[in-house]
């Protein structure tokens, strides 16, 4: 018993369903796009106390800086001393659009090494946390390593892969069911002999819902399954934007499940497709490239979905019409020419998201590279399956010309897809290499910070210098004064003197406007970083910086000048004073001062300064003194008496070079 290998055409009720279908998908996929931002694992970037850090006495509060918006838990910040016992903290605060997490110390903190853990919910919907030390009183050696411990996933990643794996698993079975059985249908056409198997709608939508809940239960326990159904709030779930995405997805998956149990089984497509959707919307790759990076993962993952589901239909329905071999031919043909289509999607918005999250350095040298590889390489392999599979195929129909053998290698390329689905699960549930593009505030110092300034033409530059790190401030005249402050736009390029004498330039990281923050590997000795800086509308150029490394704490020889200075009965004062270096130095002028009248005019007149620092020795002592906040550097050079022979004070708006004058 065989029938015609032919298709019919679909009716015009099924073209006014599938029309429908398509316009109800669109609109979904408007509402879940709206749906606000996303981000992926949040990276904890700098804290307060500096992290691995000393502090001299107990600090007012712990305040944590993130690349991104980040909700808060119920524990998110912990403190212990060194025998772990917990010490009492104030409310938790969020501030700099929820990227900052501060939270006051209630209590005295002897001298000792104490312990922040942290706990924070990504954009994602995914829990990470970490924690860091700092001390109280003197450093001790080896605790200031310098560096960021970075974020991990809370909880195991096994079961947030697990739970995201039965969720792909789900859609895969539910969407590319719907697209077998379409296929199906149509090869079908008006032959009623020939079976036609239902597509599992309705389990798989089960398998999603109690996967979309196990997720739901991660998020409101902050990674504690127990702590969720002892202690449920559900307040996470509305008011964070993961939240709601779990919310849609659980919504979508009940409607597939509701719509398949009153047997209308295609319209159970939109709500699946707008699992696909939130899922894009939550991936990491829309957090590199916005918008754009949900669209390609979104598609990515649909396409990646109905390549399984359809394949798993067709070979079951495959199985049913054995009895009418032409037909099932035709049957395997009309999915493998979807087949080629569905690789090509999967493979080039897979190679995009890769080049999006991972640079290529990193693409061996961290977990999400080194998965991202296994899937690769996985994909590869189920294509050389799919590929012999079809080939072996094709040879049992000529040989043979009755029934469709599906044979070990269709089994194995169908189990090589569903592996592919849990290699993707483990992806989004580990936190990509990063690479920021900005801060949103200027990194702390780490360690001693050696203020430095400057000026190129027009513009001013304050620079910090500290263990593996420059940052620089550039600050251009304000025409005028806007709400958000500096209206000006900067730019900066930054290169350094390599090894073997050639120039290597220096990535540089926004840290507001016109703060970039650089990674520079200090050498013992003299440091030259050249600069080129510009700011539209102003006259910039090249500048060197010298940064005399190491260097030492330099309060005491500072409250030591300031004490010289004043005992000075009088001296003469020559300065050159220019606000466009462009134009010169501008002209020496001299006129007499007392040490005391002198220090009345000067930002360090009091004997303090936000940073200092000194260098050399002898009659060759160089005092740094810088203040930050308002962008003004001074640099002292003493002679032997310990009173100031040269200084160079730089502000946002002009340079001062002096030189001093004493009677013999």
């Amino acid at each position: 018993m065989s029938s015609p290998d032919v298709g019919h055409p679909p009716s015009p009720y099924l073209r006014r369903r599938l029309r429908l279908i398509c316009v109800a998908s669109l609109s979904l996929a408007f509402l879940v796009w709206t749906a606000g931002p996303a981000a992926a694992h949040a990276t904890l970037l700098f804290a307060t106390p500096t992290i691995g850090g000393a502090v001299p006495e107990t600090p007012g509060q712990l305040s944590l800086t993130f690349d991104e918006p980040v909700t808060l838990g119920s524990s998110p910040v912990r403190l212990t001393d060194s025998s772990q016992g917990p010490l009492s903290l104030g409310p938790v605060s969020r501030t700099n659009a929820g990227q900052v997490v501060s939270v006051p110390v209630l209590q005295t903190l002897p001298v000792g090494l104490y312990t922040v853990s942290w706990q924070a919910v990504s954009g994602d919907g995914d829990i990470v946390g970490g924690t860091y030390r700092f001390v109280v009183g003197p450093p001790i050696a080896g605790v200031n390593s310098g560096a960021p411990v970075p974020a991990v996933p809370v909880g195991p990643v096994a079961v947030s892969a697990a739970l995201r794996w039965a969720l792909f698993l789900a859609l895969a079975l539910g969407l590319g069911g719907l697209v077998g059985a379409s296929i199906l249908w149509w090869r079908k056409g008006n032959n009623q002999e020939l079976p036609s198997p239902m597509a599992p709608v309705g389990r798989a939508a089960a398998v999603g819902l109690l996967a979309v809940v196990g997720l739901m239960l991660q998020l409101e326990g902050d990674g504690d399954f127990t702590r969720a159904v002892t202690d449920p709030t559900l307040s996470t779930l509305w008011t964070s934007y993961p939240g709601r995405l779990l919310l849609v997805e659980a919504t979508s998956f009940a409607v597939a499940g509701l719509l398949a149990a009153l047997n209308r089984r295609p319209w159970a497509a939109v709500p699946l497709v707008g699992v696909g959707l939130a899922e894009g919307l939550r991936a990491h790759a829309n957090v590199a490239e916005p918008g754009w990076g949900a669209a390609l993962t979104s598609v990515h993952l649909l396409a990646a979905a109905v390549w399984v589901g359809a394949l798993v239909y067709v070979v079951r329905a495959a199985r049913s019409w054995r009895p009418w071999p032409k037909s099932a031919w035709g049957l395997v043909r009309d999915y493998a020419r979807l087949a080629i289509w569905l690789f090509f999607i999967v493979v080039a918005t897979g190679t995009v998201t890769g080049l999006l999250l991972v640079p290529l350095p990193a693409l061996f040298s961290t977990s999400y590279g080194r998965t991202l590889v296994v899937k690769i390489v996985l994909v590869g392999g189920v294509v050389t399956l799919a590929w012999l599979a079809r080939r072996h195929l094709m040879r049992a129909r000529q040989s043979i010309g009755q029934s469709v053998p599906i044979g070990r290698s269709v089994r194995v390329e169908r189990a090589g897809l569903v592996a592919v689905l849990g290699v993707t699960a483990v992806l989004v549930s580990l936190p990509p290499p990063r690479v920021l593009g900005s801060l949103p505030i200027a990194p702390p110092p780490i360690g001693l910070a050696v203020p430095i300034g400057a000026r190129s033409g027009q513009i001013g530059v304050s620079a910090l210098a500290s263990t593996g790190q420059l940052v620089v401030q550039l600050n251009a005249p304000q025409l005028q004064v806007t709400e958000g402050g500096d209206s000006n736009t900067y730019a900066l390029t930054a290169s350094v003197p390599g090894a073997d004498g050639s120039i290597r330039a220096l990535p540089s990281t926004a840290c507001g406007t016109g703060c970039f923050a650089l990674p520079v590997n200090w050498h013992d000795g003299i440091n030259p970083v050249t600069l080129n800086v510009a700011s539209t509308g102003w006259a910039g150029g090249l500048i060197t910086l010298t940064v005399t490394w190491p260097q030492r704490v330099g309060d005491a020889l500072l409250t030591r000048t300031v004490a010289a200075m004043r005992k000075v009965p009088s001296f003469t004062l020559y300065e050159k004073v220019t606000s466009d270096t462009t134009a010169g130095l501008g002209t020496v002028t001299g006129f007499p001062l007392t040490g005391q009248g002198f220090l009345a005019t000067e930002p360090y007149g009091n004997g303090r300064g936000t940073f200092s620092a000194a260098s050399g020795q002898g009659d060759g002592l160089i005092l740094s003194v810088g203040f930050p906040s308002e962008g003004t550097q001074v640099q002292l050079t003493l002679d032997a008496q310990g009173r100031i022979a040269r200084e160079t004070l730089t502000a946002p708006n002009h340079l001062v070079i002096r030189t001093f004058v004493y009677p013999e």
